[in-house]
C-alpha cells in the first residue's frame, strides 16, 4: 500500500487511509461473526463483572462518535427501576410496593394503564378495641421505631426529644 502511495505520489485524506485499513483488515461478515459468537457464548463470571467490563467499551464508543449525542432516548417500555439503589429495591420487592409512587397493593405498570387502585385510608375514629395498657403501648411504640431505617429512627428520635419524652 506504501509502495503504491509512494509511486503515485497522491496520499488522500487522513479519513480515507484509516477506512482502507480497517476494510484490509476487519471481518469480512462481522454481524455474521457476531451472531455465530453468540450462540456459543457461555456466561464465565458475574454480572458485575461483566457490567464492569461493559461500561469502559461503551464510554469509549461514546466518546469516539464523529457527532456526540445531544439527547438520550428513552424505551417507554421499560421498567424504571434503576433510580433506586439495590437495597431500596430488595425492600420494594420484600413489602410489595409499587416502582412508581413506592404504595403496596399495585405494581408500576398500572400507572401507564391507568388502573391503579384507590387507596383506602384508616379512619382511626372507628377503633372499638379496648385501650392497651402501657406496657402494650410501649411495645407497640418500640416495634414501630425498630421498624424504621436509621435516619428515620434519628429524626423520630429528634423530635420525641424536642416535644419532652
Amino acid at each position: 500500500m506504501l509502495d503504491e502511495l509512494f509511486a503515485l505520489d497522491e496520499w488522500g485524506t487522513w479519513k480515507d487511509f484509516v477506512k482502507e485499513i480497517k476494510d484490509a483488515f476487519s471481518a469480512a461478515d462481522a454481524a455474521g461473526d457476531a451472531r455465530a459468537k453468540l450462540k456459543v457464548l457461555k456466561q464465565t463470571g458475574t454480572a458485575n463483572e461483566y457490567i464492569a467490563e461493559f461500561k469502559p467499551k461503551l464510554v469509549e464508543k461514546v466518546l469516539g462518535v464523529e457527532k456526540p449525542l445531544t439527547t438520550i432516548k428513552r424505551d417507554p417500555n421499560v421498567m424504571d427501576v434503576d433510580r433506586l439503589s439495590l437495597e431500596e429495591r430488595e425492600e420494594h420487592f420484600k413489602k410489595g410496593l409499587c416502582f412508581e409512587c413506592h404504595k403496596p397493593g399495585h405494581r408500576a405498570a398500572d400507572h401507564k394503564k391507568g388502573t391503579v387502585p384507590e387507596q383506602k385510608k384508616y379512619d382511626f375514629t372507628s377503633r372499638k378495641k379496648a385501650p392497651r395498657t402501657g406496657k402494650e403501648t410501649h411495645l407497640c411504640i418500640k416495634a414501630m421505631i425498630e421498624a424504621l431505617d436509621e435516619k428515620e429512627k434519628e429524626e423520630c428520635m429528634k423530635k420525641l426529644e424536642d416535644e419532652g419524652f
